[in-house]
């Protein structure tokens, strides 16, 4: 029995679809080691996986950030708080996660799949011939964030002889600001491995690995030009656990008034004045039902009106069938899975990858980014008006699910593991799922 590490870092959008790749080849024949947090260890026993704790600085909770990273939540959002996350969050692991991973291997390791952001992969990539280490597979639980000449990282697509040079300038500007990212994270590798990166650290990530899943369907993606040869469209992931029971008034919702799903995420939820708050307050009196999650939060502190329901966390499966918009911080996997519902959004995002999430929303035509992390009332509720006047923007949502429905990601990503397994060079063959 072939015996594979999945290396997740300890936060929700980066553990959920690591676990749910674990379970599918779990129940394929495949002997499971998680390495993850500690917050992680009851999920990961449940599920009759191997489980191994992260030690050190990598073993942190990105949901307790002001015991963890305290001075995160005064970092301007942008590429300041990128450039401290990169460093610190994710930086600061490569180290303990390199440890971890070493120690495995030792044991005998057929092969390592890691979210992108597991950096501790990146030793065991520079520091050993391929022939010396298992394959390693990163997957992509962002949008694609290296460099591309069809893409300005800020502005989106443009092929154009005028929208080309804007996209190498912004590409650059990107890279530049990124720098101070990019050396910290060279030199926590070079203490491990004595190599460094020889590029911009974004490319990096894609670039290294043997081959890299990406979890979502080309159709929600920038077209781009010469993406990496070992880059794979699998398709989105949709996390199985649902730690909650349905409440039991979902089933007293009105069928005939819409419903406005409200999430403020599971990260960037420390503050629920940020979107919770103004998307109540702008629709407290709009002829809706407003379903809001604080992400696993206490949403006590929130004024909530008569047409409004908030629990601390909510099943996504249980209230997206019924959701007429669905209004998010930015978060991939929750768009993904509103996407595969056919359900139009209003983006509100200025953390993490959240931007660069809401820009492909309004860019694919399923919705609006509000290009803010803190949206008036007024902001919310005028766009929900808009998509609810106007049905293009279901419509595109809707196309959107039927490219999702054509690709089943637990499938592909399992025919990509066992293509690699007995082919170092299969990702071209598998470029074409």
């Amino acid at each position: 029995m072939k015996h594979i590490v999945i290396a997740a870092t300890p936060a929700a959008g980066h553990f959920n679809p690591m676990m749910a790749i674990a379970e599918h080849l779990a129940a394929n024949g495949y002997r499971i080691t998680v390495l993850t947090g500690s917050i992680y260890r009851e999920r990961v026993q449940a599920a009759g996986f191997h489980f191994v704790l992260l030690p050190g600085k990598a073993d942190f909770d990105l949901c307790r950030q002001d015991v963890y990273f305290p001075e995160r939540s005064s970092v301007e959002p942008g590429l300041a708080q990128i450039t401290y996350d990169m460093q610190h969050v994710f930086g600061d692991a490569i180290a303990d996660q390199y440890a971890a991973l070493k120690a495995l291997l030792a044991g005998g390791v057929d092969m390592i799949l890691a979210d992108l952001l597991f950096l501790g992969t990146f030793p065991l990539l520079m520091g050993l011939p391929r022939e010396s280490r298992p394959p390693i597979v990163s997957c992509g639980i962002v949008p694609i964030m290296c460099r591309n000449a069809a893409v300005s990282p800020f502005a989106g697509p443009s092929a154009s002889p005028e929208g080309l040079l804007r996209n190498a300038e912004h590409n650059a500007q990107l890279a530049g600001a990124l720098q101070p990212a990019t050396d910290y994270v060279s030199d926590c590798i070079e203490a491990c491995c004595g190599k460094r990166l020889d590029t911009f650290l974004f490319d990096e990530l894609y670039l290294r690995p043997d081959l890299f899943l990406q979890f979502t369907t080309q159709a929600f993606e920038y077209p781009m030009v010469d993406l990496p040869r070992n880059l794979v469209f699998v398709g989105p992931i949709v996390p199985k656990h649902e730690d909650t029971e349905t409440p039991v008034w979902i089933d007293d919702l009105d069928p005939e008034k819409p419903v406005v799903f409200i999430t403020q995420g599971t990260v960037a939820n420390y503050d629920l004045t940020q979107l919770l708050q103004p998307a109540l307050d702008g629709l407290a009196d709009e002829p809706v039902q407003v379903v809001a999650t604080a992400g696993g939060v206490d949403p006590g502190r929130l004024r909530v009106p008569p047409n409004a329901r908030v629990e601390s966390y909510l099943s996504y499966a249980a209230i997206l069938p019924r959701t007429a918009v669905f209004v998010t911080n930015g978060g991939y996997n929750g768009v993904q899975m509103a996407l595969r519902a056919g359900i139009p959004i209003v983006s509100a995002g200025a953390s993490e990858d959240k931007p660069f999430v809401s820009a492909r929303v309004e860019w694919s035509g399923c919705g609006l980014d509000l290009k803010t992390g803190t949206p008036t009332a007024t902001q919310v509720r005028d766009a929900v008006r808009t998509i609810l006047s106007n049905p293009g923007y279901r419509a595109k949502a809707q196309t959107l699910a039927c490219a999702f429905e054509g690709c089943d990601a637990l499938r592909n990503s399992l025919r990509a593991v066992e293509g690699l397994l007995v082919n170092s060079n299969v990702a071209e063959e598998l470029a074409m799922i």
